[in-house]
């Protein structure tokens, strides 16, 4: 009995610890590697980390110390969609970029966006760990 306590309370620790980083993956995001660490040259700058790939392609890695609510609402409001976290992934036509924007929730701690416009498409996830209360943006940016 005390063993499958002490394994419940193990497997509860460990999923808890463990989860934001093993969410901070997404297969369309090419500028991260399947570990979540950047997968290219990195510098920081004022707490932002570039990631330079091999490519020409520059894209950005932050954590802010917002909600993933706060964060979404703020990206939300740039492209010109609702700011409501949608419950299944959803499409829609920017009304400030001339393009569209998907978004997909993961998870209640992960949400996936992309858009596609002219100027190029981005890759952004969006992962909130509840037990720093940070919520870690990464940004993967494709030139036409």
């Amino acid at each position: 009995m005390k063993q499958s306590i002490l394994f419940l309370i193990m497997l509860v620790f460990l999923s808890t610890n463990l989860y934001a980083e093993e969410l901070h993956y997404h297969k369309e995001m090419w500028c991260l590697k399947p570990d979540g660490t950047p997968n290219g040259r990195t510098e920081e700058n004022n707490g932002v980390i570039d990631i330079f790939d091999s490519y020409g392609g520059s894209s950005t890695d932050e954590y802010r110390t917002q909600s993933l609510q706060a964060v979404f609402k703020a990206k939300a409001e740039y492209y010109g969609i609702p700011a409501q976290i949608p419950s299944k992934e959803t499409e829609y036509d920017s009304e400030k970029i001339s393009g569209t924007v998907v978004v997909d929730p993961v998870s209640p701690n992960q949400i996936y966006m992309s858009t596609w416009q002219d100027g190029g498409d981005n890759q952004i996830l969006m992962t909130y760990n509840p037990a720093t209360k940070t919520t870690r943006v990464t940004t993967c940016m494709a030139l036409p």
